[in-house]
């Protein structure tokens, strides 16, 4: 289904939308969720196979959005993180951003320095050798 939002108090008007409606359940969450987390990353798409933390949970959409109404914790999990994706929240908040590039740094840099101390004891090394 392709809805058409013309008149808006909320947000801006002439927004379009689609979705799918089963008849008897209503609009299909799960298959908005699909769709939503491999725009946002958070589920592989290799062809017509899905992928979740490197576990294949479906070939095909059908098959894919089949395994979240058999897993409703899982969907739970990927609902979750996607709209924080999308929202910048939890793990994917700027906070959240600048922390672990701040961690990063971190770590390169005593990297480079314990590097920079194994090439200073070597030196030594080699100069107290040549002097024996």
């Amino acid at each position: 289904v392709r809805a058409k939002v013309v008149k808006n108090k909320v947000a801006p008007p002439f927004k379009e939308a689609i979705f799918e409606i089963i008849f008897g359940k209503g609009i299909m969450r799960e298959n908005a969720a699909l769709e939503a987390a491999v725009a946002g990353g958070i589920i592989d798409r290799s062809g017509t196979w899905y992928s979740y933390k490197n576990e294949k949970i479906g070939q095909g959409k059908d098959a894919a959005v089949n395994y979240f109404v058999e897993n409703p914790e899982i969907f739970k999990e990927v609902e979750k993180r996607t709209k924080d994706k999308h929202f910048g929240r939890g793990e994917f908040s700027p906070e959240a951003k600048e922390k672990e590039e701040k961690e990063a740094a971190a770590k390169e840099a005593a990297e480079e320095k314990a590097k920079k101390a194994a090439e200073l004891a070597a030196a030594k090394a080699k100069i107290i050798k040549a002097k024996n």
